[in-house]
């Protein structure tokens, strides 16, 4: 019997060279699936090239003709994996040949158009579960980069990298504010163009803080696998993720919640990503759903 093919497509545009580096949760479960299965990744990017892995190739592609035909005329898989925004026109790049095709959706937009064309949509909160008719929730982090590290942790809280224009006000409230001035060493703007960097930022953190929704779910969980606290206001997703403390956007009730983040002491590695975001736990549903 021959294997079944799976082509795991990612559509946001990024630069290769973030591919060498990244030690992302959802690579990091491809290579747990069953050894009956032949996969290859395929990514836009700014070049056309070739990575190889121990278990899979990540063909860069610089064009979305030139995807599509690394995909359908070269590979021809038997289920296609897309991760990316509800936005993306896939059919430019997928035929209807597959046994079926699923969605992990990214992004804060859902449009029921993605409903039909998809087989299923693994969807980030139980909450965006109500958005689609075949969806089902469940989120990744790469619990091997992002570990506990032992030592003290310096006081730093992580801003966005670009701000909104009605939380740039709030965030300048909250940057100079006198007590947390005083016990803040530092502030760092994500996103991190290293992974690298970003654990080692994680795992020194004694508290993370996000004001805006881009990659609010990636980081807090990647805080939450170090054990840092996370505090985030409550109008971006990662506010329904368990153990995050969600505050309004009012710099001193932000402020009370980033002392009470600093105070907790659960252990978040055992009791929170441990259990529900493993990479071994996302193969598993992958498999479910192939």
């Amino acid at each position: 019997m021959n294997n079944t093919k799976i082509a795991v497509v990612i559509t946001d545009k990024r630069p290769a060279k973030e591919y060498y580096e990244l030690k992302d949760g959802l690579l990091e479960s491809l290579n747990l699936l069953k050894k009956n299965i032949d996969i290859e990744v395929f990514a836009l990017t700014e070049q056309m090239n070739t990575m190889v892995t121990p278990r899979y190739l990540i063909n860069f592609r610089n064009t979305l003709k030139a995807l599509d035909f690394a995909i359908n005329k070269r590979f021809e898989p038997d289920v296609v994996i897309a991760v990316g925004d509800p936005n993306f026109n896939y059919e430019k790049i997928f035929t209807d040949k597959y046994k079926k095709k699923i969605l992990i959706h990214k992004g804060v937009n859902h449009l029921k158009k993605v409903e039909n064309y998809f087989d299923h949509i693994i969807v980030e909160t139980p909450k965006e579960e109500s958005e689609y008719k075949n969806a089902v929730s469940a989120s990744v982090v790469n619990t091997k980069l992002f570990r506990p590290k032992d030592g003290d942790k310096y006081f730093t809280v992580c801003y966005p990298q670009n701000i909104s224009d009605e939380k740039k006000e709030f965030f300048e409230q909250v940057r100079v504010y006198g007590s947390i001035s005083q016990y803040i060493d530092s502030t760092v703007k994500l996103p991190l163009n290293s992974s690298t960097i970003l654990s080692t930022i994680m795992n020194q953190s004694k508290v993370v803080s996000l004001l805006e929704n881009e990659n609010s779910i990636e980081y807090s969980l990647s805080a939450l696998a170090c054990n840092t606290p996370v505090i985030v206001t409550n109008d971006i997703k990662a506010t329904n993720l368990p153990a995050v403390l969600s505050s309004n956007v009012t710099t001193p009730e932000f402020i009370n919640k980033t002392y009470d983040a600093l105070n907790l002491r659960y252990n978040y590695f055992e009791e929170y990503i441990k259990p529900n975001f493993t990479p071994e736990r996302y193969a598993k549903l992958l498999m479910e759903l192939i």
